[in-house]
């Protein structure tokens, strides 16, 4: 009997991935209007699930799972699993964090940092608002010229190498905190995060979600920020204390912020929840933010879907060998 594999994002692969995946697995796909993952759950009874962001794997939906062996999230991050739990109860978890994948060329979430980066120092998306209500008022919106400007980029690793690069083409002097870079750069001066914050005129965050970087930028961090700086973030909401950062951006200590995501944001369906980022918005300052889309294009997705698909034929075809 082949293992059943529960898919909970189908749009995501193409009918050839699917049609590869059903030469070993039992496929089960969980449709777009279909969010009861629970009783998916337990009607399918996977031997793998194969989840993406937006769907919380926690204590309700393992405990549905009487045969469950692996969960497979093609993300970076794991925070919408309960690996704690997962391991306790002898379940494996894959995501794109595992050395077996190689994500060198993925640039996507790099990319969008620096649309952030530019819309948030530019005032693009107040400018282009202002605009679309039939203003025509430049006076509001002076922005920062980023030739000349220091970068701080926090986690020099893939996506923290591939800001530098922009920030070097943009001409920017460029300086960046990790404990353990992914590479030595000469056109890359390292420093202490405090050091760092006290600098930079634009800072980038990129860097996982774990219990040391949880709430890495608390007040003390955020208030030893440049006056007028600018935040950029495309790891995890709760990397940033949001309570301290909105107080400081009213304050106008923090120039703006630019975001792709938001605490608690992994387990939202559909809708934005109640929270300290998007009120700033409402209120007109210089805040962007984004709904977690830093992987979400064309190429990134067909890739990293296409990696852990590799990874589970390879797996499960030898187990059954």
């Amino acid at each position: 009997m082949r293992p059943r594999l529960l898919i909970t994002e189908s749009a995501a692969y193409e009918d050839v991935d699917l049609t590869l995946l059903k030469r070993v697995f039992e496929v089960h796909l969980m449709s777009s209007g279909d969010t009861d993952l629970e009783r998916k759950i337990r009607d399918v009874q996977p031997t793998i699930l194969l989840v993406g962001l937006g769907l919380m794997i926690g204590h309700t939906e393992i405990e549905a799972a009487q045969h469950l062996q692996l969960v497979v999230s093609p993300t970076t991050g794991s925070d919408h699993l309960d690996t704690e739990l997962l391991q306790t109860r002898g379940i494996d978890v894959l995501t794109l964090r595992d050395p077996q994948f190689v994500l060198e060329k993925v640039s996507s979430t790099a990319e969008l940092a620096w649309g952030l980066l530019l819309t948030v120092t530019r005032q693009i998306g107040r400018a282009a608002a202002s605009v679309s209500q039939g203003e025509w008022q430049r006076q509001r919106f002076m922005g920062m010229q980023l030739q000349g400007k220091t970068l701080g980029i926090v986690g020099l690793g893939r996506l923290g190498g591939y800001v530098a690069d922009y920030g070097v083409a943009f001409e920017m002097l460029v300086i960046a905190t990790d404990p353990n870079p992914a590479s030595s750069r000469t056109d890359v001066e390292l420093c202490s995060l405090d050091e760092l914050v006290r600098r930079a005129d634009v800072v980038s965050i990129h860097v996982p979600l774990t219990s040391s970087t949880r709430q890495m930028f608390n007040q003390s961090i955020l208030e030893n920020m440049k006056v007028g700086g600018i935040l950029i973030n495309t790891s995890r909401g709760e990397v940033v204390d949001e309570v301290a950062l909105a107080t400081l951006v009213r304050s106008g200590h923090i120039g703006g912020y630019g975001t792709d995501v938001i605490s608690g944001d992994v387990g939202w369906d559909k809708r934005v929840q109640p929270n300290p980022i998007t009120a700033l918005i409402a209120e007109g300052f210089n805040v962007v933010a984004t709904p977690h889309i830093g992987g979400y294009t064309h190429e990134a997705v067909k890739f990293t879907r296409r990696l852990v698909i590799d990874a589970l034929m390879s797996r499960f075809s030898l187990t059954d060998q």
